[in-house]
This record gives C-alpha cells, structure tokens and sequence, in this order.
C-alpha cells in the first residue's frame, strides 16, 4: 500500500490533533468517520490520527477494540472503536463524504453520537468509562469489491451494448426508455 494513503488523514495536522484533544478534556464528543473506499482521505490514516489524538483517556482508547457498526438487525455498516467522547468509524463501501455513499449508517452515527449512545450499536449510554471491544485492528473488516454493474446499453453509443442488446435493437424487441435498453 503507498505510504501517501497511509498518510491522508483529514486533521492530521499536530495542531488539529492538539485542539480536538483539548476538546475531548472538556467533556465534547469527537465523533470520527471514514469511508474505506477513499483514496483521498484513507480510512487508515483516520485510524492513526483518532490514535494520536493526546487527550486524559488516550491510553484507553488505544487499547479499546473494534465492534460491528450494526445498522439494523441485517446490516453491518462498519467497525467502530470508541471510548468515552471519542469514536472512530470505518465506514463499508464509502469515499470522501461519508453521507452521500452510506446515507443511513451516516444517519446512525450522527443520531448516537448526538443521543450520547454509543456509536456501534446505539444500545448503550455512553460514560468517560463506556469502551468497545473487539480486535485491535479494523483492517480484519473487510468487505470486498463491490459487485460490477449490470452493462447499461445507451442506443446513442452501441460500443456500451452487449451482442444481445445490439441483437434486439436490430430486430426491435427491444424496449428503450430515456436512450437506454431496459428489457426486450
């Protein structure tokens, strides 16, 4: 892995690790997430800048594991470690801009962190003395590659149709709609 991306945390500036732990001193919540399909602003750097973060529980938080982000009953969004006020969240199948990939778990993380519930599972009031558990690592998370998308024929440019696409262009069974082949 380049070491660029290892490097790409957003705040990792020692003076924003500095103010974000002063912050944490005076009891307000830092709540860090980051998409692991970010090639701007790697979740893995966003990992060692919530670790460099020097704050009265900084030695806790380290040894706080990873847990499941849990959406709902069927779905797991990411890993989060968290203690007390801070929370740092790998978010699966995001970039840059959490929200706009991953809208719901995005939503959770917001409405736990806002509720003072914690961040996995929003289940739990969160004291100085609340920590997850779990592995030491997000890196044993991983989702995988995304599926590729079904190939979309666009009749203006038929180098993106399949032969059977172009077969039921030519012989007109096929059923267009906005330029598109949706069926035939």
């Amino acid at each position: 892995m380049p070491v660029d991306f290892l490097r790409s945390g957003a705040f990792a500036l020692p003076w924003a690790r500095q103010a974000l732990g002063r912050l944490l001193d005076r009891g307000v919540q830092v709540t860090m997430m980051y998409g692991d399909r970010d090639m701007d602003v790697s979740w893995a750097a966003g990992e060692q800048v919530s670790a460099d973060i020097e704050h009265a529980a900084s030695a806790e938080f380290a040894a706080s594991g990873y847990e499941d982000l849990i959406v709902d009953t069927n779905r797991r969004g990411g890993m989060t470690r968290q203690r007390g006020r801070l929370s740092f969240s790998r978010v699966f199948e995001a970039a840059n801009r959490v929200p706009a990939y991953q809208p719901e778990v995005a939503y959770q993380i917001f409405q736990r962190a806002i509720s003072g519930l914690d961040i996995a599972t929003g289940s739990k009031n969160v004291d100085e003395d609340y920590g997850t558990r779990g592995g030491c690592s997000a890196w044993h998370g991983r989702t995988g590659m995304p599926r590729a998308p079904q190939p979309e024929c666009y009749i203006w440019d038929v180098a993106t149709c399949t032969s059977a696409h172009r077969q039921a262009l030519a012989n007109g069974s096929a059923m267009v709609r906005d330029s598109i082949v949706v069926g035939w």
